[in-house]
């Protein structure tokens, strides 16, 4: 059994702290935010044994004189050290609250980059997709004109030979393909609604 701060604590209870503390931080984190509650552990430690020494002090010391003075003194200096001791201990808790928020936000930013970053290389790589289809499409509507136009011409030759009127072909349209937003609009959307 260990006792830190006056609580005695078991090897099952440590190691439920451990499991706890390894899936809330992770285990890359695991040894840092070790190392600052047994910093914080100790700082209170050595509040509470310089307090109990000077509480000691005061009541040994109570006066050697037969002096009631001497108590009120020494009640006056303990209640100046616990007032110094306690601002020492919520500057070092501060200190330690601000350096782990500044270790998660940068954590947050971190994951927010990489998010932003794999989102554009997705839309890249859609957009590039879109575009390859596109040309593919256009290619062979070109060449489904271009068989149809031939085919009129042979059907128009057909019916001169035959001694028919002359059948002009059919002047080539334009084929359209109606083409949806761009996946960079799309990916903007999406990345606008996610932050």
């Amino acid at each position: 059994m260990l006792n830190i701060l006056g609580v005695e604590i078991g090897l099952g209870q440590l190691l439920v702290i451990l499991v706890v503390g390894l899936l809330v931080v992770g285990p890359d984190k695991l040894p840092y935010y070790a190392r600052k509650v047994a910093k914080v552990v100790r700082n209170i430690r050595k509040i509470t044994n310089d307090l109990t020494g000077q509480v000691s002090k005061a009541l040994d010391l109570d006066d050697e004189d037969g002096n009631a003075f001497g108590i009120r003194n020494d009640l006056t200096a303990v209640k100046e050290s616990l007032e110094k001791d306690m601002a020492d201990l919520k500057a070092s808790l501060n200190f330690q609250a601000n350096d782990i928020a500044e270790t998660l936000e940068k954590s947050s930013r971190e994951v927010s980059e990489t998010l932003k970053k794999d989102l554009g290389d997705i839309s890249e790589s859609l957009n590039t997709s879109a575009t390859e289809m596109k040309t593919t499409l256009e290619a062979q509507a070109q060449t489904v004109s271009e068989a149809v136009s031939t085919g009129a011409k042979a059907a128009s030759d057909a019916i001169n030979e035959a001694g028919g009127a002359t059948l002009e072909a059919p002047k080539e349209a334009p084929v359209s393909i109606p083409i949806t937003p761009s996946f960079d609009t799309a990916a903007a959307q999406t990345e606008d609604e996610i932050y």
